[in-house]
């Protein structure tokens, strides 16, 4: 077969895996190497996170060696060079020990919470932006942020091109609609980016309404519109496409029940509501194990949630 026609043989064995109306003719099969995969291809992390024709290659000898159905990761994770023209990048990277490694960190203190779930934008800007980079400040050269933006380009254009080299030359589908886009949870941010491990923790137990608070203000500006979008959307599936919406579940692996219950499921439950009533489906990527929070999800019925 062609490679558009190998395309949406791929794309229609999710549709068949997911909906569960027909048996698909094999199980489809994602990848979510990362690290290994730069191994695997003989280069070091340094090298493939800062030159972007090493990373294409990483990515196709990879799909050329295992062909998966889908990748989660094509390059996209840690844009190493975008942070670096900023400053300080939170990882650790040892090429010698083969270590790619983030630091359990927290970039606003506790009695800042007022000031973040008051104006969480303004927040990020003037206070943890300059925490996390030792370049980012108000008498910074313009022409740092400017070279900061052209590397982002550089490096959205280089991801685009790499899917499109696996849909057009491999006729490997892009995994998730763009139209809906990735949805990160308010607890999500306080989680991986901005209270970290050991912080939200400790405030989950000292001040749970505060930490709420902070929650269902960054999910007006992270959650919300991607609900909207999903409720805006057209009815049913796109066809180019093995799912309609994704999110990420990271979070839930230091919570127990009432805490899952208070900040996490309202808004995921928003989500997957809105993903059911437009009768579209979402893979929910899921670090740890998501078991003891199970039965919440029983009630929809079949055919929308991949796990």
């Amino acid at each position: 077969m062609t490679q558009e026609e190998l395309k949406k043989y791929r794309i229609k064995l999710f549709h068949d895996a997911i909906r569960m109306e027909q048996k698909p003719d094999r199980v489809p099969h994602i990848a979510n190497f990362w690290t290994w995969q730069i191994l695997d291809a003989g280069y070091t992390f340094t090298q493939a996170t800062h030159d972007y024709d090493i990373m294409r290659d990483v990515v196709m000898k990879f799909h050329e060696k295992y062909g998966f159905d889908g990748y989660q990761e094509t390059g996209i994770r840690n844009p190493q060079r975008v942070v670096e023209t900023l400053g300080t990048s939170l990882y650790t990277i040892d090429d010698e020990r083969e270590i790619f490694a983030i630091k359990d960190f927290t970039l606003f203190y506790t009695e800042e919470y007022p000031e973040l779930i008051a104006d969480p934008t303004k927040f990020i800007w003037e206070k943890v932006l300059p925490r996390k980079f030792e370049k980012f400040r108000p008498d910074m050269d313009p022409a740092l942020m400017r070279q900061c933006a052209w590397e982002q380009k550089i490096f959205f254009d280089e991801s685009l091109k790499r899917n499109d080299e696996l849909a057009n030359v491999y006729g490997v589908p892009n995994l998730i609609c763009p139209f809906n886009g990735f949805m990160s949870l308010g607890i999500e941010y306080l989680f991986t980016g901005l209270r970290g491990i050991k912080g939200l923790s400790i405030d989950m137990r000292k001040d749970p309404q505060r930490v709420l608070a902070a929650c269902e203000a960054l999910d007006r500006i992270s959650a919300d519109p991607v609900i909207e979008n999903v409720l805006n959307d057209t009815p049913g599936s796109h066809p180019d496409f093995c799912f309609d919406a994704l999110t990420a579940l990271l979070a839930h692996t230091i919570l127990n029940r009432k805490q899952w219950e208070m900040f996490y499921w309202p808004p995921l439950k928003r989500l997957l509501d809105g993903i059911v009533a437009k009768d579209k489906t979402i893979y929910l990527f899921v670090e740890g194990s998501i078991l003891r929070f199970a039965e919440y999800f029983q009630d929809y019925p079949k055919g929308h949630i991949c796990m």
